[in-house]
């Protein structure tokens, strides 16, 4: 029997040469009744380490995308190692479903294994690899972008606060600015675009269905509804929802005074006069302050993960957004958040999830789910 590693550190260099004999062991153990369920704990134990693995260098390239090791690392993870767990992955459960084995509890995981074996065509492995390379490739494009704004550089994302000034002319210049740089990039993105909808087009294909709207609804294991479900719920948001909108937004250009509204008068609260800008800056105020995580679990996933305690270490060119990611080999997830309105940068762990179930404030901004699987 192949001995897994404590961590998932071990798994951090890890090469796919590397990882496959663990899961040929899963493959040629016998398999039954008897031992059934020690076979499915050590097959939880290894994705769960790959799986921490994988987060974690996703979140290192998501910190810097101008990092060469870490976009190695990241690519290593999600083109090489990814598609070839997932070929590895539809055997064992082929193995579990041949089994008949469904005890209380197990069903909807059999289901989706079930689901995932129809799914799986050994076609689509290097399709699977090439998408994300795509992926990682429009990330970095993202991540580099930057908007001159008054002299100084900023991401963005950074432009956000200003689109709540009073002032109109201040908010549609903010506006602009902020998306001159995806117009420039319009080119490359656009590329990257066709390339992945070509891609995904033959995954779907070859996994046996028309588009790969059908296939990701499926991929993703939605039993509970269909696309045409959605279709219907969108004919209902249009009759009952968009009247209501409308009203609203009739509302909001009667309270700021202008003939139409535009996209750089929808962030300002009405009738705020000054105190979007008062807002503005007290946030940054509070943003700038260093926050320490609290508890040893999330002192140790922060060092982990980000690699360093001070926000000045975190470099410019990163994607944008916040990430919430499971941590399976240490039962933890961690909520990381791209700050861009300052030079703040916060890892929040859930060092208390006694009850399966934790709740983290990001800076009082935004709130997070943390659930342990």
């Amino acid at each position: 029997m192949t001995v897994l590693p404590g961590s998932a550190d071990a798994f951090q260099n890890a090469s796919w040469s590397d990882l496959l004999p663990f899961y040929e062991e899963l493959a040629a153990r016998p398999l039954d009744r008897g031992n059934v369920e020690s076979w499915l704990q050590d097959w939880s134990t290894l994705e769960s380490l790959i799986g921490e693995a994988t987060a974690l260098a996703n979140f290192a390239y998501a910190r810097n995308t101008a990092d060469s090791k870490a976009e190695e690392a990241q690519l290593r993870f999600s083109s090489e190692i990814a598609p070839r767990a997932e070929e590895q992955r539809t055997k064992l459960q082929e193995r579990l479903v041949k089994l008949g084995y469904v005890r209380a509890g197990l069903e909807t995981t059999v289901q989706r294994f079930r689901n995932q074996m129809e799914l799986f065509s050994p076609a689509n492995v290097p399709l699977q690899t090439e998408l994300a390379k795509l992926s990682t490739e429009w990330a970095k494009v993202i991540g580099a972008m930057t908007v001159d704004w008054d002299g100084q550089e900023m991401t963005p994302p950074r432009m956000a606060p200003f689109l709540e000034d009073n002032d109109r002319q201040v908010r549609e210049r903010a506006f602009r600015r902020m998306y001159e740089p995806y117009i420039e990039q319009r080119d490359a993105l656009a590329n990257l675009f066709d390339r992945m909808y070509d891609l995904r087009q033959a995954v779907a294909k070859n996994a046996g269905h028309q588009n790969y709207r059908d296939y990701a609804h499926l991929e993703k294991n939605r039993f509970d509804y269909t696309p045409d479900d959605c279709f219907r719920f969108h004919e209902a948001v249009e009759q009952a929802v968009l009247p209501a909108v409308k009203r609203l937004q009739e509302r909001r250009r009667s309270h700021l005074g202008v003939d139409q509204l535009r996209p750089w008068d929808q962030r300002l609260l009405p009738r705020a006069a000054g105190l979007s800008a008062r807002l503005r800056d007290d946030g940054e105020r509070r943003l700038a302050r260093p926050r320490q995580p609290q508890g040893q679990g999330a002192r140790r996933l922060l060092r982990l993960a980000a690699g360093a305690q001070a926000a000045s270490d975190l470099h410019e060119r990163r994607q944008r957004g916040r990430r919430c990611a499971h941590a399976p080999a240490r039962g933890r997830a961690f909520v990381s958040r791209f700050r861009d309105c300052g030079p703040a940068f916060a890892v929040r762990a859930a060092s208390r999830c006694r009850d399966g179930r934790g709740r983290l404030d990001g800076d009082g901004a935004t709130r997070c789910a943390i659930h342990r699987s």
